[in-house]
């Protein structure tokens, strides 16, 4: 652990309090030791469960999504359609005040801000992605007051019809495995029901 520390992976905020990683520690992580999982198959279920009414229009299947990713992963989630800076989809913004590194309410209330300023929102999940999934740690996120998030990103659809963007906020500890395994999954079915004329 003393190595680690000074390496710079892990910190020690107080004399009493245990080791804790860092921003370098949550990234090295993500880069080097996340193996590739699939959501299991009885979550799969449930999730497939929360559309059996069906949905006939991108925008319903959209705001659905943002619901269930959310409900799933106890995170925020953000989806946007390419080129529609109205439609933007929030859920699960309440999550944040029961992070204990969101304990000061001042805190608490400018994140909420950013999350319902469309404009700042479009800004950060719609920057260039060279990969389908994109992770920015502490400071990557580029954001005052995120020093403590994570965000994650994902690439929804083909370049000749619709694209987009799923993306969940949460502490730099959130389940970095969980959560990508998700935006996969939510990503695949949007990519299959467009390509299917389900949509």
């Amino acid at each position: 652990l003393a190595e680690l520390e000074d390496d710079g992976f892990l910190t020690h905020p107080h004399t009493s309090a245990g080791r804790v990683p860092t921003q370098s520690g949550y990234r090295y992580y993500v880069n080097h030791l996340m193996h590739e999982i699939k959501l299991l198959a009885d979550e799969k279920k449930r999730i497939l469960h929360e559309y059996h009414q069906g949905v006939s229009e991108i925008e319903e299947l959209l705001r659905k999504t943002s619901e269930v990713l959310s409900q799933e992963t106890k995170y925020p989630s953000i989806i946007s359609i390419d080129g529609r800076e109205d439609k933007v989809f929030c859920h699960g913004m309440s999550f944040v005040a029961g992070y204990p590194e969101f304990h000061n309410i001042k805190r608490i209330y400018h994140i909420l801000q950013i999350l319902e300023a469309k404009e700042r929102l479009l800004g950060l999940i719609n920057r260039d992605l060279e990969k389908k999934i994109k992770i920015y740690i502490g400071d990557e996120v580029g954001c005052a007051d995120m020093e403590d998030c994570s965000l994650v990103i994902s690439k929804f659809g083909r370049k000749n019809g619709r694209t987009g963007r799923l993306a969940l906020l949460g502490p730099t500890r959130m389940d970095y495995e969980k959560v990508i395994s998700t935006l996969e999954y939510f990503s695949e079915m949007i990519d299959e029901m467009v390509e299917s004329g389900h949509l």
